[in-house]
């Protein structure tokens, strides 16, 4: 009995001992999985990246202390579901990357945005498998990376652009052996290559280089200033064309490796251009040698022609000078004259008409001696038209002007030459505006105007004829219109009416008539107007000058 006591008390303490163990066993795992969790954490809160762990339905479980510090996540996260959390295209799209790093067991990588305080970022999420029904996913801001690659993106397509659009053929090619990686279409327009003739090939294999030397010379240079800026030389063309270019190139690296950037710029055009120019130059200088020859004796004939022309000017000045002594001893003297034979013809006139035929002392018609005053009437006026015309080109034509009302003026104008009217049965419809303005004018000469239109048109008419006279305003000038209804004339003819100009005795136009038409131009023309004269069809001639108001 002693004996079985002593054997359970042995075994009870001997069970307390193992207990014993059992929990300082348990104790030492427990204390080194502690150890192991904070060796895991401390490692997962260094690294820089936000870490979760997340289940299949999207809770987090953990997170490490980044992820914890991130601006956009301000609350506590353990527990609650990233449909709760995320936006909701950014949590579908998350829950789906975790059904699927479940599923297939792989890792899955995905891209997403999200709003935070210091604006749109964007992020990559790296899922993996960690346990049942449970993923770690590592999420990693990209927003530099991604700024980064649209700059590089964006510095790509602006080098394609300029690479592919420039006018100048572009190659690049390997450093070491001078293999084409790319050239642009002007390279392709200019070599006659196609481009898959070049790619991958040497210029030495294309047979570009005139001059093989030439490219040793760009290395060299290129190892000893760096760059190489229009250098010329001698490119050959898929048609064996030669071609003069000049040159610029730089290394650069691509993937590491040196590579050779060249830009060609065709100058052919303009060497030619520069030969030919050299040869003008040339053929330039023999004609100015000869032209220097030509001038010695061109200058004295020019003295010799200078002399000449001095000695004409002096003969013309003598002409000029003799014929004004002529017009005005002609003009004066046989003015002088003829207004003595018209006194004598007067007075004969007069006397023949008191005494009687049979009484008379001259044998001589009444008719005839009629006729000698209407001839010297004649030379008188054209004596006096001559002497105007004559004034007019020694200096301006003196005029006596005044303000008077021109419906009146032309009135009384019209008054003046009715006998002359009456004496070629004419008549005037007189259409003149009652309100005309105020001009100023010469009013002797002005009658002169009229007088001398009204005699044209009576001298190459019938008796009979009809004037009408109107007047309008336009534009700070008064029109006046003459129009009668006799013969017509060419355009050419009215054109040149009022010409000086000297006429066929032959002509239906006299010289006396013809130098009164020009002495109302010149009339007309001092005033400040112009005259002129249009021919309707049927209908006669229209007579037209303007003055100013």
């Amino acid at each position: 009995m002693i004996l079985f006591k002593d054997n359970l008390f042995a075994g009870r303490s001997k069970g307390r001992r193992v207990d014993e163990i059992v929990k300082a066993q348990n104790q030492q795992l427990i204390n080194r999985l502690q150890a192991t969790e904070a060796q895991y954490q401390a490692i997962l809160n260094a690294i820089p990246d936000c870490i979760f762990r997340l289940t299949r339905d999207g809770n987090y479980l953990s997170l490490n202390r980044e992820a914890a510090d991130m601006a956009c996540f301000e609350e506590t996260l353990i527990g609650k579901n990233i449909r709760n959390i995320l936006p909701t295209d950014v949590a579908t799209l998350m829950q789906g990357i975790i059904l699927k790093t479940l599923d297939t067991g792989n890792l899955q990588v995905c891209e997403y945005q999200l709003s935070t305080p210091l604006g749109v970022r964007d992020y990559e999420a790296r899922l993996v498998v960690s346990g049942v029904d449970e993923v770690l996913a590592i999420v990693r801001d990209i927003t530099e990376r991604k700024q980064t690659e649209i700059t590089l993106r964006n510095l790509a397509q602006k080098f394609s652009t300029a690479f592919n659009c420039s006018p100048d053929p572009i190659s690049i090619s390997t450093l070491k052996e001078g293999r084409y990686i790319e050239v642009n279409d002007s390279f392709v327009r200019l070599s006659g290559y196609a481009r898959d003739e070049v790619i991958d090939r040497t210029a030495f294999e294309l047979n570009i280089w005139v001059n093989e030397s030439d490219r040793t010379k760009l290395l060299h240079e290129l190892q000893t200033q760096g760059v190489v800026r229009n250098t010329e030389v001698l490119f050959r063309c898929k048609s064996g064309k030669i071609i003069t270019a000049q040159v610029s190139a730089e290394v650069i690296e691509l993937d590491g490796i040196p590579h050779l950037l060249v830009i060609t710029h065709d100058i052919t055009e303009r060497k030619q251009t520069e030969v030919k120019l050299r040869q003008t130059a040339r053929q330039q200088a023999k004609l100015y040698e000869k032209l220097a020859d030509l001038n010695a004796n061109l200058e004295n004939q020019v003295e010799e022609r200078t002399a000449q022309l001095q000695q004409k000017i002096q003969e013309i000045a003598q002409m000029q000078r003799v014929k004004d002594v002529v017009l005005h001893t002609v003009a004066h003297d046989l003015r002088t004259f003829v207004i003595g034979n018209l006194m004598v013809l007067e007075n004969m006139g007069e006397k023949s008409s008191l005494v009687s035929n049979t009484q008379s002392l001259i044998s001589v018609p009444r008719s005839i001696i009629d006729r000698m005053i209407q001839g010297n009437n004649r030379q008188l006026a054209m004596l006096d038209s001559l002497l105007d015309i004559h004034s007019c080109q020694e200096q301006k034509l003196n005029l006596h002007q005044e303000l008077v009302p021109f419906g009146g003026l032309l009135e009384k104008i019209i008054a003046n030459l009715q006998p002359l009217l009456s004496e070629n049965q004419s008549t005037v419809i007189n259409l003149l505006p009652p309100d005309l303005p105020l001009v100023m004018a010469d009013k002797t000469r002005l009658e002169k105007v009229l007088l001398n239109l009204l005699t044209y048109s009576l001298q190459h008419n019938p008796p009979g004829l009809n004037f009408t006279i109107n007047a309008t305003v336009e534009d700070g000038m008064i029109r006046t219109y003459i129009q009668d209804n006799g013969v017509t004339m060419s355009q050419a003819d009215c054109d040149r009416l009022f010409d000086l100009q000297i006429r066929d005795p032959q002509a239906p136009c006299s010289t006396a008539i013809c130098l009164k038409m020009y002495l109302c131009r010149q009339i007309i023309q001092a005033h400040g107007g112009q005259i002129g004269v249009t021919n309707h069809s049927q209908q006669g001639l229209t007579f037209w000058f303007t003055l100013p108001l």
